[in-house]
């Protein structure tokens, strides 16, 4: 006969927020120099997620390839917070569907890749330790965002693109060690999700570009089993994380103004992370007569609006790259048990892009500063955070 036992677990895990790097710091140089200040302008295969809207007002085909690094000083309660992944070879291209007659040059299609080191990786750090959500687990996902465009008018473009991650389900199998000790079995699942992106790109005039884009909400829920038997005694637990990499719903509207070589461009961006659920994993485990289950962690997180201005200005053969951007923060300033913590963000980047040997040479790179901010709890003491990010983006793609 087994003997049984009577036991509870009780696990409090935190696996944060967002989900790909081009979400984070913008897709390739050009992006990354203008604070992600394109939605109006962007027309080659970066705007398949920018802006599919504006793939369709591109002229040639197009394509580059190149890679995106990424270095931190960001802390909570003044230890490190790395970046996990911190590089991704990035590619874009656009083209043109070879169609005949009144679809001639109306049909185009882009695409956008961020590839790092693994297809979808979660980091489950304890929250006892804080951290700040808004840059964890936003690098460790294969972004892979086909958009296809119509230009119903010259000066008019309309695009929707996806950005899928495919689902995974697996298993590891492991038996008792040398020291005895319980080896169990788990299966790790997460489904197949889609986040479609719907943007439109108008140029009514020679000087004047509006663009508006919807991107849809990313959630990847994560769902882990584990089965063991401790002394002959089956112990089950399953632990779920509803939205283990998460990205708002985004809505930005965006107004660009041409005149000679200079471009400026003026982006206002509502991001709905009050619909987040939240980082912590839930545990249930299972003995003999036994269910011990976590209780919700309480974190609370709001809308963030963003201000971002690009600016670009053709300089002989150079392209000269500026931008600036502000977002606010995403958690309130009290929260209930949890020590995660976010500030409002600064953005300044530069950049340059010139025609090298017959190949277009783009380098662009940013700086996001964290404001030092305490969040403070209603158990325990709060999290001090705070710091910098600093992006670079180098590619070399076809000559415009």
């Amino acid at each position: 006969m087994r003997a049984r036992l009577a036991a509870g677990v009780v696990l409090s895990l935190a696996g944060h927020a967002r989900a790909d790097m081009a979400a984070l710091v913008g897709h390739g140089p050009a992006s990354i120099a203008e604070a992600q200040a394109r939605v109006a302008r962007g027309d080659d295969g970066a705007a398949a997620r920018e802006n599919p809207g504006g793939v369709a007002l591109g002229e040639r085909d197009r394509a580059s390839a190149g890679v995106t690094l990424l270095g931190a000083a960001l802390t909570v309660d003044g230890a490190r917070a790395p970046i996990e992944d911190p590089w991704a070879v990035v590619v874009a291209g656009d083209a043109t569907v070879p169609l005949e007659g009144a679809l001639r040059g109306r049909i185009r299609v882009g695409l956008g890749v961020h590839a790092g080191r693994s297809v979808a990786r979660v980091l489950l750090p304890h929250e006892a330790t804080g951290a700040q959500p808004y840059f964890t687990n936003r690098t460790q996902r294969l972004s892979v965002v086909p958009a296809l465009s119509v230009r119903p008018a010259s000066w008019l473009g309309v695009g929707v693109a996806v950005d899928a991650l495919a689902g995974v389900s697996g298993a590891v199998d492991a038996s008792v060690g040398r020291s005895g000790a319980p080896e169990p079995r788990i299966d790790a699942r997460t489904p197949a999700v889609v986040r479609p992106i719907v943007g439109v790109q108008a140029r009514p005039t020679r000087a004047l570009s509006l663009g508006l884009v919807v991107r849809g909400r990313f959630a990847v829920p994560l769902l882990v089993s584990t089965r063991a038997d401790v002394a002959g005694v089956p112990l089950e637990a399953q632990t779920t994380a509803r939205q283990a990499l998460f990205d708002p719903r985004e809505v930005v509207m965006a107004a660009a103004w041409r005149r000679r070589a200079l471009e400026l461009e003026l982006d206002v961006g509502h991001h709905a992370f009050s619909a987040y659920e939240g980082p912590g994993l839930l545990v249930a485990a299972t003995l003999p007569g036994v269910d011990a289950r976590t209780p919700p962690s309480g974190a609370t997180y709001r809308d963030t609006w963003s201000v971002g201005v690009g600016a670009t200005a053709l300089v002989g053969a150079t392209t000269l790259r500026l931008g600036l951007g502000l977002e606010s923060s995403m958690m309130g300033p009290r929260q209930v048990a949890t020590r995660l913590t976010d500030g409002a963000k600064r953005r300044v980047g530069a950049g340059l892009g010139r025609e090298v040997f017959g190949a277009r040479v783009e380098l662009g790179a940013s700086v996001t500063s964290v404001a030092a901010t305490t969040v403070a709890r209603a158990v325990g003491p709060g999290a001090r955070a705070g710091g910098l990010l600093v992006a670079t983006s180098l590619t070399v793609g076809t000559p415009r």
